[in-house]
């Protein structure tokens, strides 16, 4: 799928209030399946069985499994930096691209660390500048040079990759995220609504007529969705 589809994916899950997995994207050919899938999620809400409680249960029972602490007390709201160390964080990611199914956003380095890099390759542009006004010709080695320093900068720093990214600091943010895999949480759309409310998105994203928009329209050859 193209920046357009992602951006695509990503207007339909914010408008409903749902998350959309990976291989659920990619199977998705055309209007009449995109419809289809955000129908199942508002009828799940309409259905009115907790998907909050077995969702939090299972984020519980991953985290606990890798601090090797059957019995540690969890809440929705506990931070994931408070009870699992750095070094299992990984591990934790690991299990959390399953509940997930997909890959969650990755683990960031700490606030000071990102701002260090950022620092450093700006000095070495810097300086790069400086030298191509006294020799323009030394430009080109001197851009590919802050681009390696970069390379080699980002795999010394990846170990200090522990850091929930934001949206998913606590055990709840990670739990409303598989509860949105299941069920739509936004509930000023109903089931019946479910065509127009996709068709203004689908407009609105891929810049095509409203009458294109059929359940037969296929994305890539009929929408041009790149």
């Amino acid at each position: 799928m193209g920046l357009d589809g992602v951006e695509m994916v990503m207007a339909i899950e914010d408008r409903f209030g749902i998350a959309i997995a990976d291989e659920e994207a990619a199977a998705i050919l055309t209007v009449g399946q995109l419809n289809d899938l955000v129908r199942s999620r508002l009828e799940a809400r309409e259905a009115r069985a907790c998907h909050s409680l077995p969702a939090f249960l299972s984020v519980r029972a991953a985290t606990r499994e890798v601090v090797a602490d059957p019995s540690l007390r969890l809440r929705p709201a506990t931070r994931i930096e408070a009870v699992v160390p750095g070094n299992r964080r990984r591990a934790l990611w690991t299990r959390f691209h399953g509940l997930l199914r997909g890959r969650p956003p990755g683990l960031r380095r700490p606030e000071l660390v990102r701002r260090l890099l950022w620092a450093a390759c700006s000095a070495l542009l810097l300086v790069s500048g400086m030298a191509a006004s006294i020799d323009a010709a030394i430009f080109p080695l001197g851009v590919l040079g802050t681009a390696a320093a970069a390379v080699v900068l980002n795999l010394a720093t990846s170990p200090w990759r522990v850091c929930p990214p934001e949206g998913f600091e606590t055990l709840g943010d990670v739990t409303r995220r598989i509860v949105r895999l299941r069920v739509a949480t936004n509930t000023d759309v109903q089931t019946a609504d479910v065509e127009a409310a996709t068709r203004q998105v689908i407009v609105e994203q891929l810049g095509v007529l409203p009458e294109e928009v059929v359940p037969e329209a296929s994305f890539v050859k009929d929408l041009g969705m790149d």
